[in-house]
């Protein structure tokens, strides 16, 4: 199956650019997404979706990327938009 990526949030980055890592304000991320569908997708087996970080320029993105097609369907039923 093709990886297929969902959005589920996006920020600013404004850290210092040099450095090697990004922080991530969990809690804030948790509120904005929610803390059920972030602990879900977190309890996945990573061989069928993960969450990943696209980082473009200041701009953050929080992805769930998914490699199973039933587990793709499951989250869209539990979190239909």
């Amino acid at each position: 199956m093709k990886s297929n990526r969902i959005e589920l949030t996006s920020w600013e980055y404004t850290t210092d650019e040099s450095a090697n890592y990004l922080d991530i304000d969990w809690p804030k991320v948790q509120r904005k997404v929610g803390s059920d569908q972030i602990s879900w997708l977190m309890k996945q087996p990573k061989e069928y979706c993960q969450l990943v970080l696209d980082k473009s320029g200041a701009k953050v993105k929080l992805m769930a990327e998914f490699y199973d097609q039933q587990t793709l369907v499951t989250y869209h039923l539990m979190w239909a938009k």
